[in-house]
């Protein structure tokens, strides 16, 4: 069940609206609402709040600071886009302005043809939205994800390059690993990195022991000659 929006928690700022804050006796939103009023009083104000939740589109700082509560959680209004939000429709004095008239100039917009293809390219219009929903939630898992392992890196590398300048001063090191830090690691690993080749072959000799018709290449692993005691089987 999609959670529905309970209460618009404060609006400081916002046009008419200096300092807002729920009361703490007056009861959320429930299924049907009348909200009514003075001229003047802030109706088409709230009204404009809703359509920034049916629109997604956040409220600028710069306007005012305006919080809602939806299913019990707080959702600031500069944070609308990224959040998931029950289906709004607003149709207000502007909401005319828009689809019969265009402000400023008066005019009429483009003719809309309603019909059956309108109805499957509305549905398909809710489905994509559904989508980018779940989108933006995948995207803020993996962000967490990323930074937190962004986060364990850079204290692998502190900690190691940590390790490393204690052993190199105790050993005898010198000055200059007074102040190695986790960049000069990071450059150090990287190099390292990449001067390993990714394989090894045996020597000449050891493959003619062995009988080899051609090289045995062992990933990551050079094969010496081991002395032994014991004599070879064969």
């Amino acid at each position: 069940m999609t959670a529905r929006i309970t209460k618009i928690n404060r609006i400081r700022g916002y046009r008419s609206f200096r300092d807002f804050a729920w009361p703490p006796n007056l009861e959320p939103f429930a299924r049907f609402n009348l909200i009514y009023g003075w001229n003047g009083s802030g109706k088409t104000a709230l009204s404009d709040l809703f359509r920034n939740l049916e629109t997604r589109q956040p409220v600028d700082p710069v306007d005012g600071d305006v919080q809602f509560e939806v299913g019990g959680t707080t959702v600031s209004g500069s944070d609308i886009p990224s959040v998931t939000l029950p289906q709004v429709r607003v149709f207000n004095r502007n909401s005319v302005d828009r689809t019969v008239f265009e402000v400023p100039a008066r005019q009429l917009p483009p003719v809309l043809y309603l019909g059956e293809d309108s109805v499957e390219k509305q549905k398909r219009v809710l489905a994509h939205r559904e989508s980018r929903a779940r989108k933006q939630e995948e995207a803020t898992t993996w962000k967490k994800t990323r930074d937190k392992a962004q986060a364990d890196f850079e204290k692998f590398c502190t900690d190691q390059a940590r390790d490393l300048r204690v052993l190199l001063l105790t050993s005898g090191g010198g000055g200059p690993y007074r102040n190695y830090q986790a960049p000069a690691f990071k450059v150090a690993a990287s190099q390292l990195l990449q001067s390993i080749p990714d394989s090894f072959p045996l020597a000449d000799d050891v493959r003619r022991r062995r009988n080899l018709s051609s090289p045995v290449r062992h990933p990551g692993v050079r094969i010496t000659e081991v002395a032994s005691p014991f004599p070879l089987a064969g």
